[in-house]
């Protein structure tokens, strides 16, 4: 897969939720692509934590 969304990456790292893969993302602590409203991740970024 190429990009998670959110609701994946909260998933991917261990159950946490949702807002907090948003507040990762606006602190850009994991690195997202923004398509129109949507947000996706990199998953390969979102391993740095």
């Amino acid at each position: 897969m190429l990009f998670w969304s959110l609701d994946e990456t909260a998933k991917q790292l261990g159950g946490v939720s949702i807002r907090s893969v948003r507040r990762m993302v606006e602190r850009r602590e994991i690195r997202s692509v923004h398509i129109g409203r949507l947000v996706r991740v990199v998953p390969e970024y979102s391993y740095m934590q």
